[in-house]
């Protein structure tokens, strides 16, 4: 009799401890259909836009956000960020660039379901505007030389510009500013950087 009850004691407790990993069981299964469900319904939203816009960044500037066109606009929270090359310019998980050091690199953002947006960095560095200014009067036969300034004053090294005239008949200049004014007339002489930041000055020979 005591051998009955001890089977019939086991056999309940076994039921029970089935049943619940039944149940164990089928919440886990739940779980799992509701994240896959969730991720299923996220990349389903298909892109119908994406743009990027490229970047001119300035050293001296700082950070700037990116601007991109998504639509539908649901979108704009689930974007994922990269930079070709993070030695030039890096981006942060909203979208925000910055700058490191000149040169060009891409950016490049990935919807959800796959879609790509790319565009150009140009990240530079030297003067935002170039003014040029003569040190002396300018006469036929007499050469000046100019100097050039940034936007906040300060000298620029002439040696670092590009420097060409509108007439060459008129007046030359050299790769240091030093202008020779050959006959009557008028020329143009432009200063430009690297970056095609440029001045120009008029010479009335």
């Amino acid at each position: 009799m005591k051998k009955k009850a001890l089977i019939v004691v086991s056999a309940a407790v076994l039921s029970l401890a089935l049943s619940a990993c039944g149940a164990a069981a089928q919440s886990g299964s739940a779980s799992a259909s509701t994240s896959a469900s969730s991720a299923a319904s996220s990349a389903s939203v298909a892109t119908e836009t994406l743009t990027v816009e490229e970047l001119s960044l300035h050293m001296a500037d700082g950070a700037v956000q990116a601007n991109v066109t998504v639509e539908p606009a649901e979108l704009a929270g689930q974007l994922t960020w990269k930079t070709g090359d993070a030695a030039i310019a890096t981006v942060d998980e909203n979208g925000v660039v910055t700058p490191v050091k000149e040169g060009h690199t891409s950016l490049l953002v990935l919807a959800p379901d796959g879609t790509r947006g790319k565009a150009m960095i140009t990240v530079w560095s030297g003067p935002k505007e170039l003014t040029l200014t003569a040190d002396g009067e300018v006469a036929v036969g007499g050469t000046v030389t100019l100097t050039a300034a940034d936007e906040t004053g300060a000298a620029v090294d002439a040696a670092a510009l590009a420097w060409s005239s509108s007439d060459e008949t008129v007046a030359t200049v050299d790769e240091n500013g030093v202008v020779t004014v050959v006959a009557a007339g008028e020329a143009v002489i432009t200063a430009e950087t690297a970056y095609e930041i440029a001045g120009s000055f008029t010479v009335q020979g």
